[in-house]
């Protein structure tokens, strides 16, 4: 006898053929199909859609053929309605895939539930598949940080249901808000989460739509994930992934990049959307300005675009706003800087990197940093990726200046330091009247701070911090300076702070002496000089806009009083760094462009080592542009200029030739690519030193180019060798020392 449409009956029959069918292999899909009793024959056209369809989940909502006489959506049940052991109190939510009430048992009043109904009839959808995935997916977890699966059936229209552990809280997002979690407390949060999409992980379950509004808190303060209505399973043979299609059932904001071009869903899928909710956590906001855009603009955006820092995401929108989020967190601007900085910046790159390959494998790996950080243990990654090691060292900061200034205040102090920069100024006076008496103002002020630092005095064992901290109170009670060579000495203070990494109170004393030099009228290359520095630290801190109004203040003054003099090269090279940091890559192009062509102009350009940073940033910008001949060029104009400079043995030319390198390998030039490799390695390996962590950089990154030639004893050697660094010099359980060995294991494999 034929089986109604909605014969409940039927659907557990339906169910239950579809979950023991669903993850088989075609062949053993066909197999099962063809050994199906006659009784089910009827069963079989309807259960071969559901399987095509969710095979076919590309779409949200995309359609297959199925049997016709398909019936329309049913409409909600109504309150009070009963259904196995729970009596519906009312609608929690609804969406494509069917309608949660809330509910509650009918022998125990206390017992309260979320069911979930599918609202529509099979009709040549992905939902009946999925509702039945979800159901068989939640009876496979038990975790206390997982919403769980209580009980489930067929109503009497022949609709399945299931009831599920009822969370009343917010998302975790705005749990944290109102709770005022401190930034210590939301990591450990998420680490809470962390623990129960591990466990779904190991039971071969990807969420694929990780986001706030699926992470509920409760009133205890337990984090709870729900919605596993988009999950996948993924093969319980290790390493298998499901290739998703486009557009793929997730929420945009919280996807991966390779859930928006159909790439391979892993493990490092949910990894991906964990690392955002952790940044929201922290920050407040996202890591890419999405809002107002349309979906291919957000779609190329978390394609391309590199994440916001952490101090710029906290900072973007008003004043009231910002305040609210570190009101919220329980912090300062000072704190929040120090926290985030360093290894937590480096553990969310690698998180949000573009490439699976390159973020965490696991979330379990991911949460163990999480654990190292809090605890103030080293941390197994050393950023987003190899560029992150290695070009960071001369990306968008000139390395002659910013680098060497930090080495010089830090080695030997800011006395020495100060004294430097007053001789400079006193250099520059010999020209104008004025600048001399501001010049000895100055000396006559460092003469005294360093007088405190006296060996007969009890307190003169001073830091180079201590001498920055009396130097900033004593800047105000010293009578004899005047307002601009209070501006000035500020100004010397805050470049200090600068470069030494203590944006916090470099800022202030910046702020101040950009205050004070307008205070003092006729702005001058002394009052430019203030808004450039003031410029370096608002790029640190992630205050973009702050950033660039103040270097184009500069730019402006410096084409009236320096036109075409080294300190316009250097106010247009600062705003073309804030202009890249915003993304903003073409403008910054053409303004590097005019950099260079100024900086080729004046003396000693063939050994200025300002113009090969220039160079340098010229090229990372070309090379993100699409133009790769040009970028190439860029990098042999710096590298020549470098080595006039410091010669060719200098480690500095062994860092271009890395980047390089990595161009040549990004044009499929492996072969020269593998001569800046070799000749990178000959010289790190001599001015650095052997067992230097660059040095391991480009032994792994030979060893495999030897791979792919097919040079296996040469390719050993290498990755030998880095595998040697690494082990002494990164903390055990690093990723570049796991990949190492899976590279070598995987010269055992070959023939």
């Amino acid at each position: 006898m034929t089986q109604a449409p909605n014969d409940p009956e039927r659907w557990r029959r339906l169910s239950a053929l579809f979950e023991q069918a669903v993850d088989l292999q075609d062949d053993a899909r066909d197999a099962f199909l063809r050994a199906l009793p006659d009784s089910d024959a009827a069963l079989i056209p309807e259960l071969r859609a559901m399987l095509a369809a969710d095979d076919a989940d590309a779409a949200l909502d995309g359609r297959v053929n199925v049997p016709a006489g398909v019936q329309a959506p049913l409409p909600p049940h109504a309150v009070g309605t009963v259904l196995g052991a729970w009596k519906l109190d009312g609608i929690l939510g609804q969406g494509g895939m069917g309608v949660v009430h809330a509910a509650h048992r009918v022998d125990d009043f206390e017992q309260r539930a979320a069911v979930k109904c599918l609202q529509q009839r099979w009709d040549g959808r992905l939902q009946a598949g999925r509702f039945l995935r979800e159901r068989n997916i939640l009876a496979g977890l038990s975790h206390p940080n997982i919403a769980r699966l209580l009980d489930a059936g067929i109503d009497a229209h022949g609709q399945p249901w299931f009831a599920m552990e009822r969370i009343d809280g917010l998302p975790i997002d705005a749990d944290a808000d109102q709770r005022r979690l401190d930034l210590r407390a939301r990591v450990r949060l998420l680490l809470r989460v962390c623990a129960a999409v591990q466990h779904a992980h190991e039971r071969f379950v990807v969420h694929r739509d990780l986001k706030p509004d699926n992470l509920l808190v409760d009133g205890d303060g337990n984090p709870k994930v729900l919605d596993f209505g988009v999950a996948k399973l993924l093969e319980a043979d290790a390493g298998q992934a499901t290739r998703t299609g486009l557009p793929a059932a997730f929420t945009p904001d919280y996807a991966a990049p390779e859930q928006l071009d159909g790439g391979e869903i892993t493990a490092a899928t949910d990894v991906h959307a964990l690392g955002l909710v952790l940044y929201r956590l922290l920050t407040g906001g996202m890591p890419y300005a999405l809002d107002g855009r349309s979906l291919p603009e957000r779609i190329a955006a978390i394609s391309g675009q590199a994440p916001m820092r952490l101090e710029q995401a906290l900072a973007t929108g008003d004043a009231n706003t910002v305040d609210k989020r570190l009101h919220d967190r329980s912090t300062d601007t000072g704190s929040f800087h120090r926290f985030v900085g360093g290894d937590l910046t480096r553990i969310l790159q690698t998180a949000l990197a573009k490439e699976p390959q390159r973020r965490y494998a696991t979330v379990q790996a991911f949460a163990a940093d999480l654990e190292r950080f809090l605890d103030g243990r080293p941390v197994s990654v050393s950023g987003d990726t190899r560029a992150y090691r290695v070009r960071k060292f001369v990306q968008r900061n000139p390395w002659g200046s910013a680098f060497a200034a930090m080495l010089f205040a830090t080695a030997i102090g800011f006395g020495v330091y100060a004294t430097v920069t007053a001789n400079r100024i006193a250099r520059q006076a010999e020209q104008v009247a004025a600048e001399r008496d501001r010049a000895q103002a100055i000396a006559d002020f460092l003469g005294k701070l360093l007088a405190q630092a006296d060996p007969t005095r009890a307190d003169s064992d001073l830091t180079a911090s201590q001498m920055l901290e009396r130097g900033t109170t004593l800047v105000d009670q010293d009578e004899s300076l005047g307002i601009a060579e209070r501006a000035a000495v500020l100004t010397a203070i805050g470049g200090v702070y600068q470069v030494k990494g203590d944006y916090p109170r470099a800022l202030p004393a910046l702020q101040r002496a950009v205050t004070l030099g307008r205070e003092a009228g006729a702005p001058d290359l002394a009052f430019a000089s203030s808004l450039l520095e003031l410029s370096k630290v608002h790029t640190r801190l992630g205050q973009l806009p702050d950033a660039e109004a103040r270097a184009r203040e500069a730019v402006s003054l410096l084409e009236r009083l320096a036109a075409g003099d080294a300190e316009h090269a250097s106010g247009l090279s600062q705003l073309a760094v804030v202009l890249s940091e915003q993304e903003r890559l073409p403008e910054a192009t053409a303004l590097l462009e005019r950099v260079v062509a100024l900086r080729s102009t004046l003396p000693d350009a063939a050994t200025d080592q300002n113009l090969a940073a220039n160079y340098n940033n010229l090229a990372l910008n070309l090379v993100e542009l699409g133009r790769p001949a040009e970028a190439e060029a860029a990098y042999d104009a710096a590298l020549a200029i470098l080595e006039r400079k410091f010669g060719p043995e200098h480690p500095y030319g062994a860092f271009l030739r890395g980047s390089r390198a990595e161009l040549h390998e990004q044009r499929g030039d492996a072969v020269r690519a593998r001569e800046d490799l070799e000749r990178a390695l000959a010289i790190a390996s001599k001015a650095l030193g052997a067992e230097h962590p660059f040095v391991a950089d480009v032994s792994d990154r030979l060893g495999r180019m030897a791979i792919k030639r097919g040079d296996t004893e040469v390719a050993r050697k290498h990755l030998e060798h880095a595998l040697r660094i690494q082990q002494d010099t990164l903390p055990a359980g690093h990723a570049d020392i796991a990949r190492t060995r899976e590279a070598l294991a995987s010269l055992d494999a070959m023939p």
